[in-house]
């Protein structure tokens, strides 16, 4: 498992990605096992590796595939309480990156983790790229990969370099673009 992500009903989505799964396991609030979905291969809607997840607006989800280097976007396709939710249909795949690790989900855009060069990824909801972030490689803030990535209710950023061995806060210049800030993630309700 990589990651996790919770939806509204307390069920949650576990990022069971490597080692050949290529799956999501949806999970009751109790921890038991509900279902699971995705499976490995080449079409669009198929993974490689399930290495990062985020619920977005619209009950969408997000998927980051590290090994294909894209972020794959479904929708809700049951409705809250029936015994079929959660369940999602492909909608669409995101490019334009080459190792993603992480990816958080806002009310207005997802900012993806990125390396090749080490870097932000800003995307507007529906897959354009917005901005780029590139992450400084030297000096005393050096990243060598920004693995995960969390902000806080003051806007804070913090990243986690695994290579690097630390994590980092970032806080927004006061001269910033509010608009290009990553935010906090965005919460079901």
């Amino acid at each position: 498992p990589q990651d996790v992500t919770f939806l509204p009903d307390g069920k949650f989505l576990v990022a069971d990605g490597l080692g050949g799964n290529n799956r999501i396991v949806v999970r009751n609030p109790d921890g038991s096992y509900h279902s699971e979905f995705g499976e490995g291969g080449d079409a669009p809607h198929q993974f490689a590796s399930v290495h990062s997840i985020a619920v977005g607006p619209d009950d969408r989800l997000f998927v980051l595939d590290r090994d294909k280097a894209d972020v794959k976007v479904f929708k809700q396709t049951a409705a809250r309480g029936s015994a079929d939710y959660p369940s999602y249909d492909y909608v669409a795949t995101w490019q334009g990156l080459s190792l993603p690790l992480d990816i958080t989900v806002s009310d207005e855009s997802a900012w993806v983790t990125d390396l090749r060069p080490p870097k932000l990824v800003n995307y507007a909801l529906d897959g354009t790229i917005k901005a780029t972030w590139l992450l400084p490689v030297e000096g005393p803030d050096f990243w060598i990969e920004m693995h995960s990535l969390a902000v806080d209710s003051e806007g804070n950023l913090y990243g986690t370099d695994n290579q690097a061995g630390r994590p980092q806060k970032l806080v927004p210049k006061s001269e910033a673009d509010p608009a290009l800030l990553v935010r906090p993630p965005y919460i079901p309700q």
